[in-house]
């Protein structure tokens, strides 16, 4: 049997959203200093807008199960984001997987 909950339980914002990237701007990108010889590791950065404006405060999003951190995230409202990828992915798969039509998860 389902019952409601007690009334003095308040719903909390969700911490995640899902969204779908509706363009991809690159700016550069980077390899990690030579002093890093234990990988070779890259750094993407780009700006993304969505279809859906933001319902909170995020701080990465999740693509494919790698995570992209945002620069400066955008608040309730925002539908467009700077991000950065740090990683050992090539920049050529990250590029080929952060695409318009692509599906995100916002993350607090």
């Amino acid at each position: 049997m389902l019952t409601s909950p007690p009334a003095n339980v308040e719903a909390k914002p969700s911490a995640s959203q899902t969204d779908k990237i509706t363009t991809v701007t690159w700016a550069k990108y980077s390899l990690a200093p030579e002093s890093d010889m234990s990988a070779t590791a890259i750094t993407l950065i780009g700006t993304i807008t969505v279809a859906i404006a933001a319902t909170a405060l995020f701080a990465t999003f999740v693509l494919s199960g790698i995570t992209f951190s945002l620069v400066s995230p955008g608040g309730a409202g925002a539908t467009s984001f700077n991000f950065t990828y740090t990683g050992t992915k090539s920049a050529a798969y990250i590029q080929g997987l952060l695409v318009a039509g692509a599906n995100i998860t916002f993350n607090a």
